[in-house]
């Protein structure tokens, strides 16, 4: 996801990514848990991993609806 302006929440709910997720320059006005939910039986895998570069906005919370 690149250049993105978004004035919601994003969620990501259980999602397994099986390549790398970027996430570069956006703008997340309510934020996301793209990288969130640590610990939790529904946090996101990466089987490659994720690169994230210049966002504005949280890009970690720790719920599902924001």
């Amino acid at each position: 996801m690149k250049g993105i302006f978004l004035l919601i929440f994003l969620n990501f709910f259980d999602c397994q990514f099986e390549n790398i997720v970027e996430l570069k320059n956006n703008v997340l006005l309510k934020g996301t848990n793209l990288l969130g939910n640590k610990g939790e039986g529904f946090e996101n895998s990466f089987a490659i991993g994720w690169l994230v570069e210049k966002n504005v906005g949280n890009i970690d919370i720790n719920e599902m609806n924001v």
